[in-house]
């Protein structure tokens, strides 16, 4: 009788490895026979060599190798899945439309922000926002293993409060008059030159000579709008004479008309 002795297959799964989240790898398995992985999560297949493994966590794949004589062999791979980095973009922000504000990611080793309307950088850790209208800012941030982390921040725009300074205003020299601005809930004005007060919202205003005001309206979260308004001066008429040489010599309490000339009627 001969017994024949078929030698054992040997079966190698490959190297063990690391990967990041939601990313894949392809085991190195060998041996002579028939393959079979064990479990099948994650795997594109697991009757053959070189499966991909996608694994959600880390696992520990086990190769069984069978020979035609029914000899085996195993052996195991480690797929260890690395955390994601957690990034942060930093602080939600108000902010005025055009007004510039730093965003801060989380440190790594790579970056990468979207959308890049109003960035001053989109592969920096810090860049400067300027952005028109509100926009929410994506930054992923790789860490030193390779494996990406994302973060948000929504930079909010507040609009510019609409002041209005009133219409132009003519009074008589030597009068005054108020001014009364609308569409803001603080305000300041310029030039100091007549005004009884340069921040408050209703100044009175008496200046020498025709004068443009500029006011500034800040709303109640610090974003502002100006306006002006030009306050003419009519000068009064100046006498030239009336009627020189003439005397007058009413009685007491008598009221008479005395003829003048003037510069203008």
């Amino acid at each position: 009788i001969t017994v024949k002795v078929s030698p054992t297959p040997v079966a190698a799964a490959g190297p063990d490895q690391n990967i990041c989240p939601a990313s894949s790898v392809v085991l190195e398995g060998s041996g002579n026979g028939k393959y079979q992985w064990i479990p099948a999560e994650g795997l594109s297949c697991t009757d053959c060599a070189k499966p991909v493994a996608t694994p959600t966590a880390s696992t520990t794949y086990r190769l069984i190798v069978t020979n035609p004589e029914g000899c085996s062999d195993t052996d195991e791979v480690n797929v260890t899945v690395r955390p994601a980095p957690t990034v942060a973009a930093g602080p939600d922000t108000t902010v005025c439309p055009g007004t510039p504000v730093t965003l801060t990611a989380t440190e790594g080793e790579a970056y990468r922000w979207s959308p890049a309307t109003g960035l001053s950088c989109t592969d920096c850790r810090q860049p400067i926002a300027t952005p028109d209208t509100t926009t929410t800012y994506t930054v992923q941030v790789t860490d030193g293993a390779g494996c990406p982390g994302v973060g948000t921040v929504t930079i909010t725009t507040s609009p510019h409060p609409e002041v209005d300074a009133g219409r132009t205003i003519t009074i008589c020299e030597g009068d005054s008059i108020r001014l009364e601005p609308s569409g803001a809930s603080r305000y300041q004005w310029g030039p100091a030159a007549g005004l009884s007060c340069t921040d408050c919202a209703s100044p009175m205003a008496k200046p020498a000579q025709t004068t443009t005001y500029t006011v500034t309206g800040y709303g109640p979260n610090g974003c502002w709008g100006t306006d002006t308004i030009t306050v003419t001066i009519n000068p009064a008429p100046a006498i030239v004479h009336a009627e020189i040489g003439r005397h007058y010599r009413p009685y007491p309490g008598t009221r008479i008309n005395v003829p003048i000339q003037l510069n203008e009627s």
